[in-house]
């Protein structure tokens, strides 16, 4: 049917707080066994809020977007809302190297998210790798055109957070019926809604092609 023109305006403001801090030590022993250490923080917040509005019916244009309400009473439409999540971080890793031949890696870090139920919130990810430079081994010294040649094996868990806001309360809502305005139930509860944890693992090698470092 006709509707005389439809007219829709949406506002909304989107905003990420981010505050990251890290700490490194670095330490030579034993003339070429190399120790690297990381520690951090991270706080993150999200906040969007959206305001729409929509209407038909319009006997003029001439407003453009800008007099919603000149349209149908019966058919205009107002939608608000405003959401946030908060995210912290506990983190470090550890890197030892001997004569950058033979390196290893292990990481661990505690995430936390109000995404989930009070029980559920936090999780703790850990991984490890080792890296072999068959590059830096004395029999591919005559290799002049390889900087790096690297066989790598790692293991590790992962988390994943993307499942929306507020999905583990319990929501009420609001129904039109029969012009009157009341409230409803929106959603139930979820209080065992956690992270999604994987194991990956990975084993491959990389090569750099460049002028060989002397060892």
């Amino acid at each position: 049917r006709a509707v005389k023109g439809k007219g829709s305006i949406t506002e909304s403001h989107k905003n990420d707080y981010l505050l990251d801090a890290t700490l490194t030590y670095n330490k030579t022993i034993f003339g070429n066994h190399n120790l690297k250490v990381m520690a951090g923080y991270a706080y993150q917040k999200f906040s969007t809020e959206m305001l729409y509005g929509y209407n038909d019916h319009f006997v003029s244009d001439v407003f453009g977007v800008n007099n919603l309400q000149a349209g149908g009473n019966k058919t205009k439409k107002v939608e608000s809302s405003k959401s946030i999540s908060k995210y912290l971080s506990y983190f470090g890793r550890i890197n030892y190297d001997i004569a950058d031949k033979y390196l290893f890696t292990f990481t661990l870090r505690a995430d936390g998210s109000d995404r989930f139920g009070k029980d559920n919130r936090t999780a703790v990810f850990v991984s490890g790798g080792l890296s072999w430079n068959i590059a830096r081994e004395y029999f591919m010294r005559p290799v002049t055109w390889l900087s790096d040649l690297k066989l790598k094996v790692s293991v590790g868990s992962t988390g994943n957070a993307a499942v929306g806001n507020y999905g583990h309360l319990a929501l009420a809502g609001t129904a039109n019926y029969n012009g009157t305005t009341g409230w409803r139930y929106a959603q139930l509860p979820n209080p065992d809604l956690g992270w999604e944890k994987q194991i990956q693992t990975n084993v491959g090698i990389s090569a750099t092609f460049f002028e060989k470092l002397k060892v």
